[in-house]
């Protein structure tokens, strides 16, 4: 899949230099069974939202168990706490 150049509606071209000035929205795991997929997210100057396909992240600190057991972070699953 192409990543750019990355054409948003209101016109503007975003290269992968461009890219990388916009501010980032964030990551998203859109992955399926069986299927890895990561979205990178940014905003353009025009407000849209535009996505690109990226590699998973990468853990930089492991989750904690301060971490909310049924929050999804970065694709991880924590396990339920026995009380």
């Amino acid at each position: 899949m192409a990543q750019f150049p990355k054409r948003c509606a209101c016109g503007l071209v975003h290269d992968a230099a461009s890219w990388s000035r916009l501010e980032s929205v964030g990551t998203v795991d859109c992955s399926t069974p069986g299927e890895s997929c990561w979205l990178a997210l940014a905003n353009c100057p025009c407000g849209s939202t535009l996505a690109i396909e990226v590699s998973p992240p990468v853990l930089t600190q492991p989750p904690t168990r301060s971490t909310p057991t049924n929050f999804r972070v970065l694709g991880v699953q924590l396990p339920k706490e026995k009380v």
